[in-house]
């Protein structure tokens, strides 16, 4: 039986702080989250736009502006599960 991947724990490339962290710190900012998904092949986070009913938007500038006030390098690509361009944050 394959043992789960604790990615609350894991550092985000470059920086200290943990998925978990990052994920409270997205809350904070933008008052919900982006569509994300942890690829745990490609040991990344990958974050894509989100539009909500109540009016709350993450868009694909506000999750790259949110990256680069917290000194997180990321990649720009795009993945099959979106159809469209996201965000990748490599994990230690």
């Amino acid at each position: 039986m394959k043992k789960r991947q604790n990615f609350q724990i894991k550092l985000i490339e470059g920086t200290n702080i943990t998925v978990k962290e990052f994920f409270e710190l997205q809350f904070k900012a933008f008052g919900t989250w982006p569509l994300q998904r942890i690829d745990y092949k490609k040991n990344r986070l990958e974050m894509h736009n989100a539009f909500y009913h109540t009016g709350q938007s993450v868009t694909f500038r506000k999750i790259k502006s949110f990256c680069k006030k917290l000194n997180i390098p990321f990649e720009v690509g795009y993945t099959g599960w979106a159809f469209s361009e996201g965000v990748f944050v490599n994990l230690k």
